[in-house]
């Protein structure tokens, strides 16, 4: 019987991109999407947004791509926009009681006080989810390399990104996981590698008649090969 989360790696192995990458936005849109259909209103998950002051840049913005959803985004960052208008209200006294004797009333001391109280006291919640959701995948990737069916799938796949990548090779303790692993990732590089220089050489004049292909996307890829999918990595990360 398949461990856990193999016929999702697998899933996603037979699409485009970085497999990782493919789960982790899945996860993360739906754990946005439970945040605001679900959870607006749990005072235990308004409590931990309030104080990460909401969210990391990237997972802030795509909360707001929800269709239909302003009421909900409009509740979860007033909790957030509540908590730090607290702490930035907070009396001078207040403030200077955090300060060690020789800083009082100094501006600038009370000023770095201030922006340290205004500091998320955890990471972002979707990070935080985007983190569980790598470690899972990656560990059944690297488990499970030597399973035929897996591998193949890989072999013929878009492999991982490089962020995704480097923690895969952090996570292939094993001799045979570690060479398994460098052996696909290098195939797949070496065959965009042959589709970068075929798009580069087409561009020169004297091939600019011959047919165009899958190649002429390669820059794309290379990006996403090297950077990850667009919007996967947050600020926290």
């Amino acid at each position: 019987m398949p461990v856990a989360g193999y016929t999702d790696l697998m899933e996603s192995l037979g699409q485009s991109g970085c497999p990782i990458c493919r789960l982790v936005t899945r996860d993360a849109t739906r754990f946005m999407d439970s945040l605001l259909y679900e959870n607006v209103l749990d005072l235990e998950i308004m409590a931990r947004f309030r104080g990460r002051r909401g969210l990391c840049n990237t997972h802030g913005w795509q909360l707001t791509t929800f269709p239909g959803q302003q009421l909900g985004v409009a509740l979860l960052f007033q909790a957030a926009l509540h908590e730090v208008m607290g702490q930035v209200g907070q009396s001078q006294n207040a403030v200077s009681r955090n300060l060690s004797g020789r800083f009082l009333g100094r501006t600038d001391a009370r000023g770095a006080a201030m922006a340290d109280n205004l500091n998320p006291q955890a990471p972002c919640m979707v990070c935080e989810k985007v983190a569980e959701t790598e470690s899972r995948f990656l560990k059944v990737l690297v488990e499970q390399l030597a399973d035929a069916r897996l591998y193949a799938a890989f072999q013929a796949s878009e492999g991982l990104c490089l962020p995704h990548f480097r923690e895969a090779l952090r996570v292939a303790v094993a001799p045979d996981q570690f060479d398994r692993l460098r052996e696909l990732q290098m195939g797949i590089w070496e065959h965009l590698m042959d589709e970068l220089r075929e798009l580069v050489r087409k561009n020169d004049y004297r091939f600019a008649n011959e047919p165009r292909g899958r190649e002429m996307e390669s820059w794309r890829r290379a990006v996403a090969r090297m950077v990850g999918e667009k919007g996967v990595f947050g600020d926290d990360r």
